[in-house]
């Protein structure tokens, strides 16, 4: 289990939802036409619905009325996608944030530069702020 999906489930233990299956991912990343990083992907298999400061985490969600927080609708036909960024949450303070899909850390609106290296550091450094 990752550091980052264990502090989620500490910090938004209230807000959990039970996980999704493998193929249920296999299938958003098909529709996306990518592979989900692999923190991202236990956080989806564990919980698939966390929040941070009550701002949720993307999930897999077939539901229309939660397209809004659905990692497939916040991502299909997007320019961030096509340039090789995944949107996984969209807060109030940092707005939106996004994996770099060839794994150099974690990026802002900006896309210029990482704001942190990893899943981990970023869920620790918002949790210790």
């Amino acid at each position: 289990m990752s550091l980052s999906v264990d502090m989620i489930a500490l910090h938004s233990a209230e807000n959990l939802s039970n996980g999704v299956s493998d193929e249920r991912i296999r299938t958003a990343e098909m529709e996306l036409g990518i592979r989900f990083p692999d923190e991202y992907r236990e956080y989806l298999l564990r919980f698939n619905y966390g929040e941070i400061f009550g701002d949720p985490l993307y999930g897999c969600h077939d539901d229309e009325g939660l397209s809004w927080c659905d990692v497939v609708s916040q991502n299909r036909n997007t320019d961030h996608l096509s340039n090789g960024f995944l949107a996984f949450i969209s807060t109030d303070i940092d707005g939106t944030l996004y994996f770099s899909l060839s794994g150099l850390g974690i990026y802002n609106d900006m896309l210029d530069q990482p704001v942190a290296n990893s899943f981990a550091a970023l869920v620790e450094g918002m949790l210790a702020a």
